[in-house]
């Protein structure tokens, strides 16, 4: 058979391996390549003519770890075998993760060079990143929902309390207050009663809108016709607050959910006014090509920059402790969006914290 342990041997096995090998020169200044494989050609995209004679350094870029090349240079300098997981270019520019061993050459007790194997790992780092990521993005909704929990056992508490606290007031017939107390009385009832009710109706649309099995029926409508309801029930809060309403109406016409459409409206509404405390709410709408617009605009406290990205996400609030100044379950919004993308429109916001917020909701025109 010969002598299999021939060089012409070895190396047609390092020529045929699937393993990226390279031999570098420790003698030279610059410790140069002095031979690669056609499975580093493959991986690198950097021919063997390119190569040899340079340092393997071209393959590091902007996101190598610094402290990866680092280890290994220290390596190198004492004539130690190491390993490391370097992020390196390709030709093309593309990334990938290179786990890189590399073993000293010595000849007669001196090293005189390195050999060098390199794996191309960067699918089994992505699936671990992926999993580091799934990890902390379900640490994350645990401690929104957790603080969302949080908020709504507040807000369930304080309308029963008031409801319970009024309650014994009516229960004894030979000492019940006079007529205007129990007037005052049931108004009381009756508002915490509204807000209980509007928390639990926010939950279930939340639940059936997540599980998709929220049924809409949709019909031409007007705009006007369904701010004109929606004011109706809206109206009496803002006036309540002093606040001015200011009403800029384009009617049009478009196909939604007449019910839908005007909780939204609604829910747009009642955020202004929750978080305006004086000057004005302005409610507009236009159209624009085959787009009609509605606007909601107020002189409010606005929303900080962090946080616009994320008041239409489900269990975000910008603000979730209990004792936040500003009551509701934080859905409304959240809920409006998902409405709306059901109808085929749009929501966005613009706002400017200590100045006010603009909501645009958008719907393709009949």
């Amino acid at each position: 058979m010969g002598n299999i342990n021939s060089l012409a041997v070895l190396k047609r096995a390092i020529d045929s391996s699937t393993t990226g090998v390279v031999i570098a020169d420790s003698t030279l200044p610059d410790m140069p390549l002095t031979y690669v494989n056609p499975a580093f050609e493959q991986l690198t995209g950097y021919s063997a003519d390119f190569s040899v004679g340079k340092n393997c350094r071209f393959l590091q870029g902007p996101d190598t770890d610094q402290k990866q090349v680092d280890k290994l240079r220290a390596a190198i300098k004492t004539g130690e075998a190491c390993k490391v997981i370097l992020l390196n270019y390709k030709k093309d520019g593309t990334k990938f993760w290179n786990e890189l061993s590399i073993s000293p050459i010595e000849e007669n007790g001196k090293v005189v060079g390195f050999v060098g194997i390199q794996d191309d790992i960067t699918a089994r780092i992505e699936v671990e990143q992926a999993l580091v990521k799934a990890k902390q993005d379900a640490e994350i909704a645990n401690n929104l929902k957790a603080d969302f929990l949080n908020v709504i056992s507040h807000e369930l508490r304080t309308p029963l309390t008031v409801m319970l606290g009024n309650l014994p007031l009516l229960t004894d017939p030979k000492d019940l207050p006079d007529a205007e107390e129990i007037s005052e009385i049931a108004l009381d009832v009756e508002e915490a009663g509204q807000h209980l009710l509007k928390l639990i109706n926010e939950l279930l649309d939340i639940s059936k809108i997540e599980a998709g099995k929220l049924e809409l029926s949709v019909e031409p409508l007007s705009i006007a016709n369904c701010i004109h309801e929606s004011l109706h029930l809206v109206k009496p809060l803002i006036d309540k607050k002093g606040l001015e309403l200011v009403q800029e109406i384009e009617d049009f016409n478009f196909m939604g959910d007449p019910i839908r459409m005007k909780q939204i409206i609604i829910n747009l509404l009642s955020n202004a006014n929750k978080f305006t405390t004086e000057g004005r709410i302005t409610i507009t709408t236009k159209t624009e090509g085959n787009e009609g617009q509605l606007i909601v605009s107020d002189t409010g406290c606005g929303i900080k920059k962090e946080f616009l990205t994320k008041i239409f996400e489900v269990f975000k609030q910008a603000d979730s402790s209990s004792s936040r100044s500003a009551s509701g379950s934080g859905l409304g919004l959240a809920i409006s969006k998902q409405l709306i993308e059901l109808q085929d429109g749009t929501i966005d916001v613009k706002s400017e914290y200590g100045v006010g917020s603009d909501f645009h909701v958008t719907v393709p025109l009949l």
